[in-house]
């Protein structure tokens, strides 16, 4: 069922990224909500699931208005498998979300904070 919960949200962004945001067009930008995707799908499962959703993702924008493959594919690769070896710096607990700083100044285990209540692996954060 995660699957096709997957596959659902991946086949609603490309039309989106190939349909409607080209025509949101702010000063030559618009936004990309397959890095959303990947990056919370990455962090969430806990697995190289956003990597693959990143490069499936990527290679079907590339078949469809890229010239060349690996134009969208290779970064959204780059992106869910980063996030997958990074997400021991994120801790989720149920919608509290905390986040180790990246500017170490204090202690080592110094952790930024939503909610303090929250338990995750046996250990109050």
């Amino acid at each position: 069922m995660r699957y096709v919960f997957f596959a659902v949200v991946s086949i609603i962004n490309l039309i989106f990224m190939g349909a409607v945001f080209p025509n949101l067009n702010l000063v030559g930008i618009y936004p990309d909500i397959i890095i959303a995707s990947i990056v919370s799908i990455a962090i969430l499962e806990q697995s190289m699931a956003g990597a693959m959703i990143g490069l499936v993702c990527g290679l079907m924008l590339d078949l469809l208005f890229s010239s060349a493959i690996g134009i969208y594919a290779i970064p959204y690769l780059i992106v869910g498998a980063s996030m997958f070896f990074c997400q021991k710096k994120f801790a989720i607990c149920g919608s509290v979300f905390a986040a180790d700083t990246f500017c170490r100044r204090g202690k080592p285990d110094e952790r930024v904070y939503f909610r303090i209540d929250c338990i995750h692996d046996g250990r109050r954060l």
